[in-house]
């Protein structure tokens, strides 16, 4: 028994020498625990590892410790990345960063369903609303640009169709958006751009811009997002109970000409090519456009020397270098903002009013647009909601700019102006004596500057509507049931005058046009939400749709005026005017169900499915079935990464969209043409053979993708590798004339895109006050 009661105490006594030789070695550390931007971080927790050591930062971010000599320190706080250091001295000072956007950020996907970015096994980029306005564009869609990979002239990884459009769905705050071009713009003759749907919108007004850009991304939207889908989500008030909240602004943008000069071109060579000898390289010797070749300057060499020009006068035979910085204006566009938003615990509003005054650099041209929204989220009872959603958007446009080899083109004037001719001599001698355009080149179709600017008369108006109302009912915690209606419609009036007296039409010509279209989208769903263990949950939902869509074109033309320069469609001779009288209807019918599942919040599944019934093809093969897969897995929760890798993410999926044809392509349609003797006469009415067994085509598509954040967040990588295959596209092959028709509808079409999309992003500087 004393044997081992000596033992212990000689244990006991080894004991007390360690520790006192251990705290021997210990030294006191202090330091200071900052943010990103060097501020004190209040509360932060410092603890030694290996030990119950631990202590907090003071309201400075200071703190003090005991720790020996090469011990590791872990310094964290909640929602920043924990670090740790060895101790190496008696200071120490440490900086913890945000943990990264993509563990917990929200986005907004297919069906305006919300989920963590991290459970996505596909490619969806987001703009926030800020980003819109700090570099203002009158159209948000401009705003994409650099800040979207695969975003160019709203298509979305190249074209899927060869002869379809090839633009993404558009959805505004849940509701299909029709984003249709309304003007040709495209092709030798050119016209004029006159805008589409997302042009329209307010960028004060929006909150968030979420690209699906892979098939399994936009697969619950069936065929109308074939080609992705943006997803536009505005601003909406809080249920705060705080007073209401009110937002004045105002945004002034002036742009002018990148290049005022043409620095490439060539200032030796005047106008005259060939003259009265048939000679290449003479000065113009006599005041006739067609004699002279006008538009090009293959004339002699510029000496100075007066010589005579279209208009009769003579002029120095010298180099004109400032025709741009002459004719063209600074563009001026003036926004005026208000908005009011608010909320008690059972109910949430914002209204807004956005006004935009734009002069273009194109003189003559502008654009006046009104926006006002309204929006209400109001909890009526403990499981009952409803959300109602309205805007109103009013445009006038005045002499939108022609483009390409359109006749009215000032444009095209300026860039083939010979290098002697001066735009100052053109507005000088606009006129001949009975108010018609003096003809200056041997072009009538390139027209005079000022003629195209200040003669042309181009308006057009657009009234649009949209509106959604969703109610919604929770059955219980985790089961709820949801409707939608949501109605897109806008009115558009044209008047388009060539004026009397134009080079290439001298009587003039008279063009007005009306286009009414409405859409209503009608919406059931019933969804879940719940976990069923520890490690596993589940999202998901099923519903159907039903989509009517409504178009009437109406319109009237005719030349000339009977009248000179009373511009009237009657003042164009009856037997001169052309009717238009168009009714488009079409319907699609759907089911759709998503279901997505989680494991220990690391690794998630994707599924999705949607069957689609057209009203433009034939009965027995108007149905196609898109059903979609994505699988993601966060490497960065799920193993132990190297210390500089604070976020990866490895995603694949697969996926098939498609879609199906235009109205009315399935049968011969007519058109009465007349009446001889009383007896009506009509025609067919295409120039397309149509196909009655055109069925669905199909767009299959499959995508590996890779995201991370390193260096404490400093370097973002968003990688994604895709295929994707049209077949069946529906096409219009050309056929011999001599059948009567010129073309017909076949599914023969194969289109492939391959690509890869890089995002690369580096914080270089992140202090207080810039980033």
């Amino acid at each position: 028994m004393l044997l081992m009661r000596n033992k212990l105490l000689f244990a006991s006594l080894l004991a007390m020498l360690i520790s006192n030789l251990s705290f021997a070695q210990d030294i006191s550390v202090t330091g200071r625990v900052t943010d990103e931007k060097g501020t004190g971080i209040i509360g932060a927790t410092i603890t030694v590892k290996g030990s119950r050591r631990a202590t907090i930062t003071n309201d400075n971010g200071e703190f003090a410790i005991s720790a020996r000599k090469g011990a590791v320190v872990t310094v964290s706080y909640v929602g920043y990345l924990s670090r740790d250091f060895t101790v190496d001295g008696t200071t120490l000072n440490a900086s913890l960063y945000s943990q990264s956007k993509d563990l917990n950020e929200v986005v907004v996907t297919a069906l305006g369903i919300r989920k963590e970015k991290k459970a996505l096994g596909y490619a969806i980029s987001e703009v926030k609303g800020d980003e819109l306005t700090q570099a203002r564009s009158i159209n948000i869609a401009n705003g994409l640009e650099g800040k979207v990979a695969g975003s160019t002239r709203i298509t979305i990884r190249g074209n899927t169709s060869i002869t379809r459009a090839n633009g993404p769905l558009i959805v505004v705050d849940g509701i299909p958006f029709n984003n249709d071009p309304l003007g040709s713009s495209v092709g030798e003759w050119g016209g004029q751009d006159q805008g589409d749907g997302i042009s329209s919108l307010n960028p004060d007004e929006i909150e968030t811009i979420s690209v699906l850009k892979g098939g399994t991304a936009a697969a619950l939207y069936g065929s109308r997002a074939s080609n992705g889908a943006i997803l536009v989500t505005t601003k909406s008030g809080s249920k705060s109970g705080k007073p209401p909240v009110i937002e004045i602004g105002s945004n002034f943008v002036a742009e002018d000409l990148l290049y005022k000069k043409i620095k490439d071109f060539q200032y030796q060579y005047g106008t005259g090519g060939r003259g009265a000898t048939g000679l290449v390289g003479v000065k113009p010797t006599i005041a006739d456009p067609n004699i002279g070749n006008q538009t090009d300057s293959w004339g002699a060499k510029l000496d100075g020397t007066s010589v005579i020009q279209f208009d009769g006068v003579s002029r120095p035979y010298s180099g004109v270098t400032d025709n741009f910085s002459k004719f063209y204006n600074t563009g001026t566009a003036f926004t005026n903002n208000f908005a009011i938003s608010g909320g008690s615990e059972k109910i949430a509003y914002r209204f807004s009013m956005a006004d935009l005054n734009d002069k273009g650099v194109m003189p003559n041209s502008s654009l006046v647009r009104d926006n006002v929204a309204m929006n209400i989220n109001a909890n009526l009872s403990k499981r009952f909601s409803i959300l109602v959603n309205g805007k109103y958007i009013r445009e006038k446009n005045k002499n939108r700019p022609r483009v390409s080899d359109s006749p009215g083109n000032a444009a095209y004037t300026l860039w083939t102006l010979p290098t002697s001719l001066s735009v100052a001599t053109l507005k000088a001698s606009k006129y001949n004596a009975d108010g018609s355009e003096k003809i200056w080149s041997n072009n009538q179709y390139v027209q005079n500057p000022y003629f195209a600017t200040e003669d042309y008369h181009e308006q057009d108006t657009k009234d649009r509507f949209i509106g959604v109302v969703e109610p919604r009912f929770n059955i219980t915690d985790w089961l709820f049931v949801k409707g939608r209606a949501g109605f897109d419609k806008f009115n558009r009036h044209e008047n388009d005058i060539t004026p009397t007296g134009t080079g290439y039409q001298l009587g003039g010509g008279y063009n007005t046009s009306l286009r009414d279209f409405r859409e209503a989208n009608l919406d059931l769903m019933l969804g879940v939400d719940k976990k069923l263990s520890d490690k596993f949950s589940i999202s998901g939902l099923v519903g159907g749709n039903r989509m009517r869509q409504v178009t009437y074109n109406d319109g009237y033309s005719g030349n000339p005026f009977n009248i000179p320069f009373f511009y009237d469609i009657s003042n164009v001779s009856t037997p001169s005017r052309g009717i238009t009288s168009q009714y488009i209807e079409k319907r699609i019918n759907s089911v759709y169900g998503s279901a997505d599942i989680s494991y220990n919040n690391y690794l998630f599944l994707n599924l999705t499915g949607r069957n689609d019934w057209f009203s433009t093809l034939a009965s027995d093969r108007n149905s196609i079935f898109y059903p979609s897969v994505g699988l993601s897995l966060i490497l960065s929760d799920a193993f132990k990464m190297p210390s500089f890798v604070n976020y990866a993410k490895l995603r694949g999926s697969w996926a098939q969209t498609g879609g199906d044809t235009d109205p009315y392509n399935l049968n011969l349609t007519y058109a009465l043409t007349g009446a001889t003797q009383t007896a009506p006469l009509a025609q067919i009415n295409q120039s397309t053979v149509p196909n009655a067994k055109l069925q669905p085509y199909l767009v299959t598509s499959t995508e590996i993708g890779f995201e991370g954040r390193m260096l404490n967040n400093k370097l973002g990588i968003d990688l994604a590798v895709y295929d994707r295959k049209t077949t069946n596209d529906i096409v219009s092959a050309s056929i011999s004339p001599s059948s009567g028709y010129t073309a017909a509808l076949f599914n023969i079409g194969e289109v492939t895109n391959k690509g890869i999309e890089l995002l690369l992003s580096y914080k270089l500087v992140n202090t207080k006050n810039f980033s």
